[in-house]
C-alpha cells in the first residue's frame, strides 16, 4: 500500500465542509457569501476587459495618429527638399553661368591684350621712324 500524504489544510477543509453540511442556515450563509464574491469577480473581470478593449483601442487610435504624423511630415520634407534642390540646381546653374562668362571675358581680354600689345609695337616703330626721320 502507498503511503498517503496528510496536509493540514486539507484536514481543515473537510472539517470545515463536515461543519457546512451539519448546519444548513450556515451553509445557506456560505453560499451566499460565495455568491457575492463570485458576481463582483465577474463585475471585476468585465473591468478589467473593457478596461483592456479601451487600452487597445487607445494604443490602436495612437498609432493611427502616429502614422498620419509621420506620412505628414515626410510630405512636408519630401516638398521641402524639393524646394531646397532646386534652388540648389538654379544657384549652381547661375555660377556655371558665371563662370562661363568670366571665362569668356578672360579670353576677349587676352585677345584685346594681343592686339593691344600688337598697336604698342606699331606705334613704337613708327615713332622710331619719326624719329630717326626727324634727326
Amino acid at each position: 500500500m502507498l503511503p498517503v500524504k496528510s496536509n493540514i489544510s486539507d484536514f481543515k477543509a473537510l472539517f470545515e465542509l463536515v461543519s457546512l453540511l451539519a448546519d444548513p442556515a450556515a451553509t445557506q450563509e456560505r453560499l451566499k457569501e460565495l455568491q457575492v464574491a463570485t458576481d463582483e469577480a465577474i463585475a471585476l473581470i468585465d473591468l478589467a476587459e473593457r478596461a483592456e478593449a479601451d487600452m487597445k483601442a487607445a494604443r490602436f487610435e495612437h498609432k493611427e495618429n502616429m502614422a498620419a504624423e509621420r506620412r505628414d511630415h515626410e510630405k512636408k520634407l519630401a516638398a521641402s527638399k524639393t524646394t531646397a534642390d532646386e534652388a540648389l540646381a538654379r544657384r549652381e546653374s547661375d555660377l556655371k553661368k558665371r563662370e562661363q562668362r568670366i571665362a569668356e571675358l578672360e579670353r576677349q581680354a587676352e585677345a584685346h591684350g594681343d592686339a593691344v600689345a600688337r598697336l604698342r609695337a606699331d606705334l613704337e616703330g613708327r615713332l622710331e621712324h619719326i624719329r630717326a626721320a626727324a634727326a
